[in-house]
């Protein structure tokens, strides 16, 4: 089902009213990490493997997997009409790892990507900000509004990459 991560750029073809908001906003963050061509052409291609080729260079398999699995439950699962509480707390699970994931790849492809060997926090900083703003941080379905926007979640997600890399001795960049 790779259709959830590239519905954003299929409404760039079609006309979406109110449908698919929250793949909309996540199939938006993922085409700012791997750019808008590379999403166009693993979408118009039905490339599930392309997708997760392009996210394993940021983050282990299992864990792209994961976050796949993650969004076709929700898709499949959200808008059920009775939900029993252990269903409740899987969708708040699948919720808040889909963001801490995109959170810990963004922050990933900034160190990696980056030709220097070494980025300034101030700079990771700023690449970050684009992806926290279009996170959501409250998923409406039917019969629920699930609160992610956890800080916890935030921090978390941030203080795991940090704690894969090197900082520097003034504590002002990170290196690989």
């Amino acid at each position: 089902k790779p259709t959830i991560f590239f519905t954003k750029n299929l409404q760039k073809y079609l006309t979406f009213t109110k449908a698919y908001v929250y793949e909309k906003r996540i199939a938006e963050i993922v085409e700012k990490i791997i750019g808008e061509k590379k999403m166009k052409t693993l979408y118009f291609s039905a490339n599930l493997n392309g997708l997760v080729e392009c996210l394993k260079q940021y983050s282990l398999e299992e864990d792209v997997y994961r976050f796949i699995n993650a969004l076709d439950f929700l898709n499949k699962h959200m808008k059920d009409k009775y939900l029993i509480p252990s269903s409740t707390e899987i969708i708040m699970n699948c919720l808040k790892y889909i963001n801490s994931f995109l959170i810990k790849v963004c922050l990933r492809k900034n160190i990696l990507d980056n030709s220097e060997n070494q980025i300034s926090l101030e700079e990771l900083a700023n690449s970050l900000s684009p992806i926290l703003t279009l996170l959501p941080t409250k998923v409406k379905s039917k019969n629920k509004t699930y609160d992610v926007g956890d800080d916890n979640c935030v921090t978390n997600a941030i203080a795991s990459v940090m704690s894969e890399y090197e900082l520097s001795e003034d504590k002002k960049t990170i290196q690989r």
